[in-house]
């Protein structure tokens, strides 16, 4: 009986994850492949670039000062808030 409590509060804790931050089952999912080239020093990088084709003018997304590099396997998701719509 314990493990079906278990997996009743893991679901559960899912489903409020889901709900806090906006996750439906219509959110498009991503997952980053393999690097083609596997050396430790290379990376994925999350840049935005002010609506120029200038890599110089772009920022890479920081979070806390801290860069953001998603590794091989990380989810992308779309929720679909972008762009903004009039319900938001």
């Amino acid at each position: 009986m314990l493990p079906a409590k278990l997996q009743l509060d893991d679901a559960i804790a899912c489903l409020q994850f889901c709900e806090r931050h906006r996750i439906t089952a219509s959110a498009k999912v991503l997952e980053l492949p393999e690097t083609r080239t596997r050396t430790p020093s290379s990376d994925y990088w999350i840049m935005e670039d002010h609506e120029s084709a200038d890599r110089s003018n772009w920022t890479e997304l920081s979070i806390s000062g801290q860069a953001v590099h998603p590794l091989p396997g990380n989810l992308l998701l779309d929720i679909g808030l972008w762009p903004l719509n009039s319900e938001s």
